[in-house]
C-alpha cells in the first residue's frame, strides 16, 4: 500500500459539567489525514494539500499535531521510515472543535494502515492523547471512536465508555471570530479548588445527562448540559469566551434559549465557539419559524452586540463512527 487516507471527525469536549470527562464526534466538519512513503530526509513531513484551513495549518512536524503524533509512533515502534502526511483541513483551527485531536487521531490511524501495524482503537486514543495540552484523551476519544464518550482513569489506567446518542439530537455549531487564547491557558482560568456544593452539584448534572442519552431523554439532557458552575463560570468570567461574556450574561443567554426554544447551549471545549443543541423531532426541516432557527439568531445577535462576527454557522448532527479509511 503506498497511500493511505482516512476521514477524522470533529469533536465537542466537556459538554457542559463534564470536564475532561464528556466528547461529542460531530458529523461535520471534518477533515481527511493521508500517508506515504518519502524520500525526504526527515522522518516526518507534512503537506496540507486542501481544505478551507489549509492556511491556519502549521508545516512544521515539531508543531502539527499530526506531524507529532507521526514521530511519536516512529519512535515508539522504531520505525525506520520517512513519511509525508497530507491533511485537508476543513476543521476550525483553535475554536474548540477538536482540530489538533483529528489530526493527531488521523496521522496514527493512517500511518498504521500505512504500515500494516492493525493498531488497536484504544491504543490509538492513547497515543493521540499524549499529543494533547495535559495528555486530556476527549477530544481524540471522540474522533477515534464517534458518539459520545465518557473518559476515565482507573488506577492510572485508561478506561472509556462510548454511548450511542439518540436519533433526533441535532447540533449547531457557531463559530464567532473571537480569537482563542491557547487550550493551555485557558485551563489555567480554572480554580484549583472547588466549593463542595459546585462538586455536588456538577457531579449530579452529569449523571443526569447520562441518564437521559440512556432513555432518549433530551429534555433531561438540555436542562442539565446547560450549565456548568465550575469550569465554564470561571472561564466566562475570564473573559475566554468573549469580552462581555461574564457568566452572568451566558447563563441568562442559557436560561433564555431553553425557556422559550428547549435548545441547550454550551461552549465547545475550550471556546469560543458554540454547541446549540435541539430536538430534531421538535424542528423539522423546511419548516418557517423552527425554535432552532430563532436560537441561532438568538445567539449569533448577542455575539454582534457584543462586536463579534460570525465566522461559520454548521448545523450538524452527532457522528456514529469515528476515523475511517476511505479511498478517493
Amino acid at each position: 500500500m503506498s497511500e493511505v487516507w482516512c476521514k477524522v471527525p470533529s469533536s465537542s469536549a466537556n459538554l457542559g459539567p463534564g470536564f475532561d470527562v464528556f466528547s461529542m464526534a460531530l458529523s461535520e466538519p471534518t477533515l481527511f489525514i493521508g500517508a506515504k512513503f518519502t524520500d525526504s530526509p526527515a522522518p516526518v513531513e507534512i503537506d496540507v494539500v486542501a481544505g478551507k484551513y489549509a492556511n491556519e495549518i502549521s508545516l512544521s512536524p515539531e508543531k502539527n499535531a499530526a506531524g507529532i503524533a507521526a514521530n511519536l509512533l516512529l519512535r515508539k515502534l522504531q520505525l525506520n521510515k520517512h513519511v509525508k502526511i497530507m491533511i485537508k483541513a476543513n476543521i476550525p483551527v483553535r475554536k474548540g472543535l477538536g482540530a489538533s485531536g483529528a489530526e493527531a487521531v488521523g496521522a496514527i490511524v493512517a500511518l498504521s494502515a500505512l504500515f500494516e501495524l492493525d493498531i488497536k482503537p484504544m491504543e490509538v486514543v492513547e497515543l493521540a492523547s499524549s499529543v494533547e495540552p495535559e495528555g486530556h484523551a476527549d477530544n481524540v476519544a471522540a474522533s477515534m471512536l464517534g458518539g459520545i464518550n465518557i473518559i476515565s482513569r482507573l488506577n492510572g489506567k485508561l478506561d472509556l465508555l462510548t454511548l450511542q446518542p439518540p436519533t433526533n439530537l441535532g447540533l449547531v455549531v457557531i463559530v464567532p471570530n473571537i480569537a482563542k487564547v491557547s487550550t493551555e491557558s485557558a485551563r489555567r482560568v480554572i480554580p484549583s479548588m472547588v466549593k463542595m456544593r459546585d462538586c455536588v452539584r456538577n457531579v449530579s448534572q452529569a449523571s443526569m445527562i447520562v441518564a437521559g442519552l440512556l432513555y432518549g431523554d433530551l429534555g433531561r439532557v438540555f436542562r442539565y448540559v446547560s450549565f456548568d458552575y465550575v469550569v465554564e463560570a470561571s472561564r466566562a468570567d475570564a473573559g475566554v469566551y468573549g469580552e462581555g461574556y461574564s457568566w452572568k450574561t451566558l447563563l441568562e443567554e442559557k436560561q433564555t434559549l431553553l425557556d422559550e426554544y428547549n435548545v441547550a447551549l454550551t461552549i465547545s471545549g475550550a471556546g469560543p465557539s458554540r454547541l446549540l443543541w435541539y430536538d430534531l423531532y421538535e424542528n423539522p426541516e423546511n419548516t418557517p419559524g423552527r425554535p432552532i432557527d430563532k436560537a441561532v439568531k438568538l445567539v449569533t445577535d448577542n455575539l454582534e452586540k457584543h462586536g463579534y462576527k460570525v465566522e461559520e454557522i454548521i448545523y450538524t448532527r452527532p457522528a456514529r463512527q469515528g476515523a475511517t479509511l476511505v479511498t478517493f
